[in-house]
């Protein structure tokens, strides 16, 4: 997927593409959206990433599975290069808009539309995903004089474009908003890209966000904006002490042939290295790191062995063979002892640089 430029603004236009740029990582629809749109800043937004993203959490719970994501509370309202507008479905519905050509016109006002679909009615996707109806979110950047144009995640979480016949997408976006009680962005989002010359690295933030992830802490949460919310905490485990929910996660599954493998939370440790990467070439180049410190080395180490626990995640996967866990198990506990001690030296080097 390459930066697409070739605009085209005006209403009533057989085609309209606004750009988009492929992540250098993959996890979630929602931070896959935001980097895909963002990516497009280039340079500009290095700070903002550098300041952010910075811990982890998982809720255990190893009935329905792990519940697992970056522990950022509000990812469009904390990124000052993206504007945010809610649509419900109802609103449409009630002006009596068709969908298609609702997003065509939001899409050729130089917005994008992130919303939810049922991948059962795309064609695009393979015919394992037409078993079933299945709600997710796609990022709309786009659309020609037959498709709409889209972002998803497929092939082993990589985040690719997309394309539906008109016919199609309405279908898949109709079932969603009859069906899917589970939409809880309660139609779409309307996402308003634009340039932002005023964001500054906030390096105190940085110090501050840092410590928490080598304690394993997270002073606010999820839970802590909702009553009750506490009791959970019990559960959730963050920064460093993820790999021990993992480990703990990938040895019940090999003991135990109930409990179904999921890749998403190990996916997500092998995002944090990557962008960790990404932040250790950007303190590097503001001169705030010596490329020197043994700290570079081993988180380097500690991404290596977070993708590899993730490919042999994978490979266990697709053969239905839990052995192979095993070797997951032992590449996870490398990238634990080399992202410990790597971000512990990290976090002294930034204190005293």
């Amino acid at each position: 997927m390459e930066t697409m430029n070739n605009m085209m603004s005006h209403r009533g236009e057989a085609r309209c593409v606004l750009p988009v740029r492929p992540p250098e990582y993959s996890y979630h629809a929602r931070d896959g959206a935001l980097f895909a749109l963002i990516g497009t800043k280039e340079e500009q937004t290095l700070p903002w990433v550098a300041n952010n993203f910075l811990n982890l959490e998982i809720r255990k719970d190893y009935t329905q599975g792990f519940v697992a994501d970056f522990v950022m509370l509000d990812m469009w309202g904390n990124c000052p290069w993206i504007i945010r507008h809610n649509i419900p479905h109802a609103v449409v519905k009630a002006a009596g808009l068709d969908c298609v050509e609702f997003i065509k016109r939001v899409v050729s006002s130089g917005y994008y539309c992130f919303l939810h679909i049922d991948r059962y009615y795309l064609p695009v996707y393979p015919l394992s995903y037409h078993k079933m109806h299945f709600y997710h979110e796609v990022l709309v950047y786009g659309y020609t004089e037959t498709e709409i144009l889209f972002c998803d995640y497929i092939d082993g979480r990589k985040y690719h474009t997309f394309s539906g016949s008109y016919d199609d997408f309405r279908a898949a976006y109709q079932s969603n908003a009859d069906g899917n009680a589970w939409d809880y962005l309660s139609g779409m989002d309307i996402l308003e890209l634009r340039d932002c010359d005023w964001y500054e690295y906030d390096h105190d933030k940085l110090i501050r966000e840092l410590t928490e992830y080598v304690q394993s802490r997270c002073e606010t949460t999820l839970y802590d904006l909702y009553p009750g919310g506490k009791a959970n905490k019990s559960a959730t485990f963050f920064g460093l002490e993820v790999y021990f929910s993992l480990l703990d996660f990938l040895e019940l599954v090999m003991e135990n042939e109930k409990v179904q493998l999921t890749i998403l939370p190990i996916q997500l440790e092998y995002c944090h290295k990557t962008l960790m990467r990404r932040r250790l070439a950007y303190w590097i180049q503001q001169k705030r790191l010596d490329p020197a410190e043994r700290c570079c080395t081993l988180l380097e180490t500690a991404e290596k062995e977070c993708l590899l626990a993730r490919n042999y995640a994978l490979k266990s996967q697709a053969l239905g063979d839990r052995g192979v866990l095993a070797d997951a198990m032992t590449h996870l506990r490398r990238a634990q002892q080399a992202d410990w001690e790597g971000s512990v030296r990290l976090l002294e080097a930034l204190k005293n640089g």
